[in-house]
């Protein structure tokens, strides 16, 4: 039988193999697939050029692990594939090879959507013609990182601002779009050359599968972008009006204006993606589609269509500021609706609380998750894999750090570096070493901190260290085999996510682990000291602490005491209570 086709494509600069073959194990079918070598997708996404099994773990970790093709001599003999076939692929991937596996294609899909997102993985799938990301998770997922730990809208009105924000508007995104938003940065590019602005003539809708990411950034506007972030992020800035925001909060904000000039673009709405967009009239209208389109299209919630109405407002105060004779509707229309999504949100909060859409765990049912997950590293003989163990004590000890004590907010573990914000302690123990800026979002509101492991987390934490190999300066908990390289938001909440999942049934959120703790010491007997103490542990304020968006109980606990009271009294009058 002939050779297979074979051809070879590029990303980023990386030729791969894809092979053509007929998947024998289908039977009489035999469809006709495409593959690629696994140590070639190896080498390409984690730099390995010895296989260490980091994509097959990959594949694992995606459900894809059973499409593989193992090839060896003996494959010849099961009819998988003929002589000629195995000679000619063996000798395209390395003549010596005497076992090489191939990947078909719709696994290679799989697998890039649970890697994330990175220049790489989108490099490999437009190489390969796959669309592994689909637009709605990844904005689905960007909401859970913000809402869902570090990036919640309502923290974010604390961060930004520094004081502690409103109850009535904490799910609802920062209440001051302002938010020192007053750009005269002299470092800013002119914005004196005229665009064409945003068309709002045409108002069809989107398809819902449309992806609308930028294919490329112009020059022009990362130049802008840059200079928007150096104006929000700099310490001191005497056009400011606030205090500077963390990085994360401006890489959020770099996000929600590329996705909104990439939806312009998309509906042919703008013609050049340039922060110029947010001095023309018609800015208003634009976003007012796009929210839209973000509420019935995408099915976002009007809480983080609020925070990203909030930064929008900011990148057009930035570009006005840059216009003798820029007009202020841009930015007062972007501030009306902002003031719209937020009281939408609020009552939209509300409601949520009284039909919870998603399956919860209390904090009990949490308990119970981390406890199975120690007794399945327990329950480990002493012929495991290795692989196995190092990943049920990873598992542990993640579960340890989530759920044996307050949950903290998700950068802190996220990003939790050994040497650095874990340091050993003269004890033999660790030390959680929060004293620098940058270590953690709300440093500058909750100020620096260093405080001890405790004992149950320590051995955890050690156990999984030893066992994963984790260098000085590396992060303790990564999902590829450069541990100086952290997990990205979304990445930590699928990671999160999958782990209750597999523990508990329940595909559990980040935010709704801390909601969960939250609802726990509400609705027991805990006095205002512990409450203080958990709100300064969990780095969010009192306040915050008692929302609707946090303590999800609230409602129903105050509604309960009248029912209840009543009832007792109702009770006294009963036949046979004797005369009242």
């Amino acid at each position: 039988m002939a050779q297979p086709p074979t051809r070879t494509v590029t990303a980023a600069g990386i030729d791969l193999i894809v092979v053509e073959l007929y998947d024998r194990r289908q039977g009489p079918a035999n469809p006709l697939l495409q593959w690629c070598f696994q140590s070639e997708l190896e080498n390409y996404l984690y730099s390995n050029w010895q296989t260490r099994g980091s994509f097959f773990h990959l594949l694992s970790r995606a459900g894809a692990d059973g499409q593989s093709l193992c090839l060896r001599r003996k494959a010849v003999d099961e009819g998988l594939v003929t002589d000629a076939e195995f000679i000619a692929m063996r000798n395209a991937i390395n003549p010596q090879a005497r076992v090489f596996t191939l990947v078909p294609l719709a696994a290679i899909k799989l697998a890039l959507a649970t890697y994330g997102k990175s220049p790489r993985a989108v490099a490999l799938a437009e190489a390969l013609d796959l669309e592994p990301f689909d637009e709605s998770e990844e904005e689905e997922e960007e909401e859970e990182g913000e809402e869902e730990g570090e990036e919640e809208g309502k923290e974010e009105e604390e961060e930004e601002d520094g004081a502690g924000g409103a109850a009535g508007s904490a799910a609802a995104g920062p209440s001051n779009p302002d938010g020192g938003d007053d750009p005269r940065d002299e470092h800013c590019p002119s914005t004196d050359e005229e665009v064409d602005p945003p068309d709002v003539e045409h108002k069809d809708k989107a398809p819902r599968t449309a992806s609308y990411t930028l294919a490329e950034i112009p020059v022009e506007l990362e130049v802008e972008l840059s200079a928007l972030e150096e104006w929000r992020t700099s310490p001191i800035n005497r056009n400011r009006k606030g205090a500077a925001v963390a990085d994360i909060t401006s890489d959020n904000q770099r996000k929600n204006i590329l996705r909104l000039l990439g939806w312009l673009v998309h509906q042919k709405k703008l013609s050049r993606p340039t922060l110029m967009a947010f001095a023309s009239e018609q800015i208003g209208a634009a976003v007012q589609l796009y929210v839209k389109f973000l509420l019935e299209e995408k099915g976002r919630k009007y809480s983080t269509v609020a925070q990203y109405l909030s930064r929008f407002i900011s990148a057009a105060q930035f570009v006005q500021s840059r216009r003798a004779d820029a007009s202020s509707k841009p930015v007062d229309n972007l501030k009306s609706m902002h003031a719209q999504a937020m009281q939408m949100a609020r009552q939209q909060a509300t409601f949520e609380q009284a039909s919870p859409s998603k399956p919860t765990l209390d904090w009990a049912d949490v308990q119970r998750a981390r406890r199975r997950a120690e007794e399945a590293l327990a329950a480990l003989g002493q012929d495991t894999n290795p692989v196995k163990r190092q990943e049920l004590t990873r598992d542990v000890a993640l579960m340890m750090c989530l759920t044996a004590q307050a949950p903290d907010r998700v950068g802190v573990y996220r990003l939790l570096k050994l040497g650095a914000t874990l340091k050993r302690d003269e004890d033999g123990g660790f030390q959680l070493d929060l004293s620098q800026p940058g270590d953690h979002k709300t440093i500058a509101t909750f100020g620096p901190s260093i405080t001890t492991v405790p004992a149950s987390i320590t051995l955890a934490l050690k156990k999984h260290i030893a066992l994963a190999a984790v260098p000085h300066s590396g992060y303790i908990f990564t999902a590829s085999d450069n541990p100086f390289e952290p997990l990205e938001d979304y990445q930590w909440t699928r990671l999160v996510k999958a782990l209750f999942k597999r523990y508990s049934g329940v595909a559990l959120a980040p935010k709704d682990l801390r909601s969960s703790h939250v609802t726990w010491l509400k609705s027991g007997d805990h006095d205002d000291e512990t409450l203080r103490s958990a709100a300064q542990a969990m780095r969010h304020s009192s306040k915050t602490q008692d929302s609707a968006a946090y303590n999800k109980g609230k409602s129903n606990r105050l509604a309960q005491k009248s029912v209840d009271a009543a009832a007792a009294f109702a009770a006294k009058f009963s036949p046979g209570a004797g005369a009242a």
